[in-house]
């Protein structure tokens, strides 16, 4: 290989001085053809000058051979023109061979000029072809032993990527039918997908009717509010216009929270209307509204947000249904399930001889009770309804025991202890929330909070809130009064007891709340204090 680098670095370098001979024989031949075309012009320019000296000379000479006939012979005019023109010839040559040698002193440096530059350039394209050719050595050098030293690799390299062309080749090959079935199944799926398309706006169409059918029913069943964001009324059907009274126009632009009964920030609904606007949710409840005369209604309310396809919400649609006349009913039906407790327990107080007004005194105690504690309006209304239940399972008690002037045996006590299971079971089976809550109450009123009560020990607040609050009200109102075994304690000793079972007997947190605002349990009492003092 470097052999044959040599032999081509020295064919160049020849083939150079090759080049560099040829152009200055070009330029001798080239500067001798235009010397010699100069030197012919010259000698034709001499030899015209000669003619014309001559001629010039002889019509002189005639001139003078006319006038001078006296003073020279004709010989000596002739010998002396001769001398003449052969003054003239040496001038003439002499003038000749001057400027003959002035330009063969021309040629001569021009020659030597050429001469210098070949040799000068000669240097310069030898230095820079032995550079270039030496890096080009180097190079071609280094290739050579990449590809020796790596031939293996690049010939699995070649190998390899000639097998993945040919892989995917044949794949294609291959898998050209299944190509051809692809597009296939492409164009059966466009147009299965423009079938599909078309029914499907026909269905929608058909949707569509019946949802403007929907909505005529609607209309016609239900009271119809639309309210903005704001809660402002944007709409309402003629069915809520009938059952408000209020006309169309006088319900649009108002504030849908006017025609509410209790327009109050406070109040449940308000809250829930406010919630609803606030955060695009849905409402489900029983609410009353006031109609233009001032009468109340209740309806079955359901609030919906109406979205668009952005998500973002449009209005709200609120259906209301009327169920004054259920509500009504109900209420009916409530009042007599409170009424039929409130007498249940008043005979059960009565067979152990102990008046109605303790089981009035304890419902208004626990109520007081469970709105300190924090309970909700529905379930402090439960609580209160429910107490007078408490000891309904004394009616299963034998009356030797019940009505019993002194203090109870073992056996005794524990037949009395049953009152608590016979009272649930009574009870439990009721699906209605008062019954279900003086199940409860019933059950669990004398369980204690450190888990040694009856009739299961439950403890702390496995024992549920009813329980415990009306085993405050109770031993309360029980120790105030006088009973068949004993007498009234005093207040401070009610007190003293309370402070001394806190977190035993009684929740210690219902006891706080209890002393806490024992004023008020106190106006409880002597607004509910019994007509005729017992007789031990």
């Amino acid at each position: 290989m470097i052999n044959l680098f040599t032999e081509y670095t020295i064919k160049a370098k020849i083939r150079i001085i090759a080049f560099s001979a040829a152009i200055i024989i070009i330029s001798m031949i080239t500067a001798i053809v235009l010397f010699s075309d100069y030197f012919q012009k010259e000698h034709k320019e001499l030899h015209n000058k000669q003619e014309h000296i001559s001629k010039i000379s002889q019509k002189f000479k005639i001139k003078l051979l006319e006038h001078s006939t006296n003073t020279l012979s004709p010989k000596e005019i002739n010998i002396y023109f001769n001398h003449l023109e052969q003054l003239l010839d040496t001038e003439q040559l002499s003038q000749e061979d001057s400027t003959a040698q002035v330009l063969l002193n021309i040629f001569v440096i021009l020659l030597s000029i050429l001469l210098l530059l070949f040799m000068f350039f000669g240097y310069l394209l030898n230095q820079t072809i032995d550079i270039s050719l030496t890096t080009l050595k180097n190079g071609i050098s280094k290739f050579f032993n990449y590809v020796i030293h790596n031939g293996d690799q690049i010939n699995k390299i070649d190998i390899v990527y000639k097998d993945e062309v040919g892989q995917i080749l044949n794949y294609m090959n291959e898998h050209l039918h299944e190509v051809k079935k692809i597009i296939e199944h492409e164009r059966e799926f466009n147009t299965q997908l423009e079938k599909s398309i078309s029914f499907k706006t026909e269905l929608l169409m058909e949707k569509s009717n019946y949802l403007e059918q929907y909505k005529y029913m609607i209309d016609e069943a239900e009271a119809v509010i639309q309210f903005d964001m704001f809660g402002n009324i944007i709409d309402a059907n003629d069915h809520y216009c009938n059952l408000s009274q209020y006309k169309r126009t006088e319900l649009v632009g108002q504030p849908i929270v006017n025609f509410i009964s209790s327009n109050d920030p406070d109040s449940e609904f308000y809250k829930e209307i406010t919630h609803v606007i606030k955060d695009g949710s849905v409402y489900k409840g029983i609410n009353s509204d006031i109609s233009k005369d001032g009468q109340t209604f209740t309806t079955k309310t359901v609030i919906l947000p109406m979205v668009n396809k952005d998500g973002i919400i449009e209005y709200f649609f609120c259906i209301r249904t009327d169920i004054t006349e259920l509500t009504t009913l109900t209420d009916d039906i409530i009042a007599t399930q409170k009424d039929v407790i409130s007498t249940m327990g008043e005979i059960g107080e009565s067979r152990s001889k102990e008046t109605g007004l303790h089981v009035k005194r304890v419902a208004e105690y626990s109520r007081l009770l469970a709105v300190k504690y924090g309970l909700d309006k529905e379930q402090c209304d439960l609580v209160y309804n429910a107490s007078p239940m408490h000891d309904i399972g004394k009616v299963g008690i034998p009356d030797d025991i019940l009505k019993k002037p002194g203090k109870l045996t073992v056996d005794e006590f524990e037949i009395m202890k049953t009152h608590a299971q016979l009272g649930y079971d009574m009870l439990k089976n009721s699906k209605r929330d008062i019954l279900s809550a003086a199940a409860i109450v019933a059950h669990e009123h004398h369980e204690k909070y450190n888990g040694t009560g009856y009739p299961n020990n439950k403890k702390g607040e496995d024992i549920h809130i009813f329980g415990r609050i009306t085993a405050v009200a109770d031993i309360f109102d029980a120790l105030g009064s006088d009973r068949c075994y004993k007498k009234a304690w005093d207040l401070d000793d009610i007190i003293a007891l309370l402070i001394k079972e806190r977190g035993e007997h009684f929740d210690p947190v219902l006891i706080d709340l209890f002393l806490e605002n024992i004023e008020e349990f106190l106006v409880i009492r002597d607004n509910l204090k019994d007509d005729i003092p017992y007789q031990i």
